[in-house]
């Protein structure tokens, strides 16, 4: 698998709340968290840290990109309806 297989990985981001609630730099961890996995490539321990990125938020990222990839039924679209404010953004993003 190349580079350009990933880049469907990249562009979601934008169709997701994180640019409003993360910093760029938790972002681009979560995007390198995410290529890495599918290209199967390993990083070092703590790596994130070089990003001054908290582990916790880059993992909240990666799951609101991967969120985007599963089927949405009803329920779930009015669920995403009722957040109004930036905590109950956050408070799903994280789950």
């Amino acid at each position: 698998m190349n580079l350009l297989a990933t880049l469907p990985l990249h562009s979601p981001r934008l169709h997701t709340p994180v640019y409003a609630l993360y910093p760029v730099p938790t972002i681009v961890c979560a995007t390198i968290l995410l290529t890495t996995r599918q290209l199967a490539i390993p990083l070092p321990d703590l790596w994130w840290e070089l990003f001054d990125a908290e582990w916790e938020d880059v993992w909240a990222v990666a799951g609101s990109i991967m969120r985007l990839y599963r089927p949405q039924d009803l329920t779930h679209r009015r669920q995403l309806l009722s957040l109004l404010s930036k905590h109950d953004v956050r408070q799903y993003l994280a789950t």
